[in-house]
């Protein structure tokens, strides 16, 4: 688990490094104050408002982005937890398990655990599936958009 979570983090700070530039313009704005219809970047190019609402919707993106992280990092944390669950009934000899129902532990047919654990897991990767085509889906983006800005 303690790995997990420490690719988690370093996958949340590549986001964070890779969208740099776009975070030096949103600094700039804020200081500049969003009213001004030019303004100044850090290397001091003016800005029209075309230009700002480009920064505005990158900045949007972005936010987007790091939700996406985070509920990314909290399925493959769910994902493995599921893994070790299953990776336990197959261990196991027993007809029957216990299992967590709110917080009470109920006895069940492992069978029944089993397809419940594999529902889930299948379920879950379904979710981690969809939010990486999304994730990349707003990279792309991102990325489009600085190479407007750029231009």
């Amino acid at each position: 688990m303690p790995e997990l979570q420490e690719r988690c983090r370093n996958r949340h700070k590549q986001v964070k490094k890779n969208d740099l530039s776009i975070l030096r313009l949103q600094d700039t704005e804020k200081e500049k104050g969003a009213n001004n219809k030019e303004s100044y970047s850090q290397v001091g190019i003016k800005m029209n408002s075309e230009s700002q609402e480009l920064v505005k919707q990158a900045q949007m993106l972005q936010q987007e982005l790091q939700a996406l992280m985070s509920q990314k990092g909290t399925f493959t944390m769910e994902l493995g937890d599921v893994k070790r669950a299953l990776d336990e009934t197959e261990k196991t000899d027993e007809k029957e398990v216990y299992k967590i129902s709110g917080s009470i532990l109920i006895k069940s047919d492992i069978e029944k655990v089993k397809k419940d654990l594999e529902e889930k897991k299948e379920l879950v990767e379904i979710r981690l599936s969809a939010i990486e085509k999304r994730e990349s889906r707003i990279k792309e983006k991102i990325d489009e958009l600085k190479e407007k800005l750029t231009a």
